[in-house]
């Protein structure tokens, strides 16, 4: 189900800044592969016996000059990849915020409809009601479904150390406003 864009803009900038981290990792690895290639065909040039020592040196030279091209390109990726990464931990942040405010709406909702549900059922005393409510609100599937969805503030501060961590939490975040955009419209 498509989100609108509108009213969950915390989410649309964290898939954005998400997009963007996993392009510039994808084109540092691609660098770092050209400019392992590049040291390979340096190291062939220097052992082709086949060359004459002016190819031999054309080749090396050629070599040398993509490998420092390509430094400089990984130097940019690495520093633009920082920078990212703290732009994502910033939006995983903002995008846990309204993804738990989102989740606890949903459940307000729901607990909503379930209460009046039993208060219609009226076979029941005030004590028993209240009972019947707290046992309703502590198990019942789509109440409980909610809390399960729930991810701590605790759990984003101290799972969001390494690059891999942010990235997990940045699409288990954006996968659970799938999931929240579904329960929002369902009935319970």
């Amino acid at each position: 189900m498509e989100l609108p864009a509108q009213l969950y803009p915390a989410r649309n900038r964290l898939a954005a800044t998400l997009a963007e981290y996993e392009r510039a990792l994808a084109e540092l690895e691609g660098y770092k592969a050209k400019a392992e290639r590049a040291a390979i065909a340096e190291d062939r040039a220097m052992d082709d016996p086949g060359l004459s020592e002016g190819e031999a040196a054309a080749a090396i030279q050629t070599a040398i000059l993509e490998k420092s091209v390509l430094k400089s390109r990984i130097a940019n990726r690495e520093a633009a990849r920082a920078r990212l990464l703290a732009d994502l931990k910033a939006s995983v942040m903002a995008g846990h915020r309204e993804f738990s405010r989102l989740v606890n709406e949903v459940r307000v909702k729901r607990v909503e409809v379930l209460s009046k549900r039993v208060m219609e059922a009226g076979q029941l005393t005030e004590l028993h009601r209240q009972a019947a409510m707290d046992e309703l609100l502590e198990s019942a599937g789509p109440i409980a479904e909610l809390r399960r969805m729930e991810i701590s503030h605790e759990a984003i501060l101290y799972t969001i150390e390494s690059p891999e961590q942010v990235q997990t939490m940045a699409s288990r975040i954006l996968a659970g406003y799938e999931v929240i955009a579904v329960k929002a419209v369902q009935e319970v």
